[in-house]
């Protein structure tokens, strides 16, 4: 601790008196006390403050990574809408095709498809069970999506197919309409298959 000597006179006129006193370690003898902004304040190790305009920043980063996430949730719920509404559209025209297939007789039929005249009715009768599985197997998520997305997508694959297969028969017999109806069927059913089939697995 400095010792610093004060010169005083006394309040009667007596004669100077020394006097010493010690000095705080933030005096001093020839200037006085130190400025309070001079004194060192508390230190906390380890934080250092971050200039208002960098947390602007930082938020604002922050934001804008948010947003892809959101844009990224929206594109999904569109999507998935879209090819719940194709799947129902693919479900009940297969299964008024198959109803046809079931029900209706070999000459009506015939009127009806063209192909089925001269085969047996009993071949007609096999695919319109297959066209009526095939789209009941499309709306099987609503079921369960566990087991049902599976035989979803495996529905989606046999309609592909089907539909391929029919359209080459369309035309081969030069019938460019129902040829072309099989086409956008076709696009359908795969436009099924790959939006709910991603990095090889099913996906809602």
């Amino acid at each position: 601790m400095r010792i610093a000597t004060e010169d005083r006179n006394g309040l009667h006129g007596a004669p100077h008196q020394l006097r010493r006193r010690p000095v705080s370690p933030g005096t001093s003898a020839a200037s006085g006390p130190e400025p309070r902004s001079a004194r060192p304040g508390p230190r906390v190790v380890g934080w250092s403050p971050q200039p208002p305009v960098r947390r602007l920043e930082t938020l604002r980063h922050a934001d804008g990574a948010a947003r892809p996430t959101t844009e990224r949730r929206l594109r999904g719920f569109y999507l998935h809408m879209a090819l719940w509404t194709l799947q129902a559209w693919l479900a009940m025209f297969f299964t008024g095709a198959a109803y046809a297939k079931l029900t209706q007789s070999q000459e009506m039929l015939g009127h009806l498809l063209g192909w089925s005249q001269g085969v047996d009715l009993t071949l007609v009768r096999a695919v319109g069970m297959i066209e009526l599985s095939l789209a009941l197997g499309v709306l099987a998520p609503l079921v369960a999506w566990r087991g049902g997305g599976v035989v979803m997508a495996f529905s989606a694959i046999g309609l592909t197919v089907l539909t391929a297969f029919t359209l080459a028969l369309h035309l081969s017999r030069l019938e460019f309409g129902f040829a072309a109806l099989n086409l956008v069927l076709a696009g359908g059913a795969l436009a099924v298959l790959i939006g709910r089939l991603r990095d090889g697995r099913v996906v809602r």
